[in-house]
């Protein structure tokens, strides 16, 4: 039984490391909107909204229809939670508030010197 968790955990990291692997070389096109920030990356929308983020965003079904986002190959609209309006690229996440978030993580930053 601990055999197939090991297992099973090992897929899981492998999986993951792929994603965050293939996302970190992607460049991300992001358009600001007032229902959340949409951003768009190329690959399939399989999870990949809710894992890049860190479940801090969905994949967008439909585009609304006075947003106009250039098309790729092969992309995955994903729009940015309601409570968590504001897409940050480098990390990769949708925030509240962009300023308190660069606030605290300076904070963290001067503690850690």
């Amino acid at each position: 039984n601990a055999a197939s968790k090991m297992r099973l955990l090992a897929l899981v990291l492998t999986s993951l490391f792929n994603l965050l692997r293939f996302a970190h070389g992607q460049e991300f096109m992001v358009t600001r909107h007032s229902d959340g920030d949409i951003f768009t990356l190329e690959g399939s929308c399989t999870e990949t909204c809710t894992v890049l983020s860190s479940g801090t965003a969905r994949s967008l079904s439909s585009n609304p229809s006075t947003l106009t986002l250039p098309p790729f190959n092969t992309s995955c609209s994903c729009q940015c939670n309601n409570s968590l309006p504001i897409f940050r690229e480098d990390l990769q996440i949708c925030v509240n508030d962009i300023y308190g978030e660069l606030e605290s993580s300076d904070y963290i930053f001067k503690q850690n010197k």
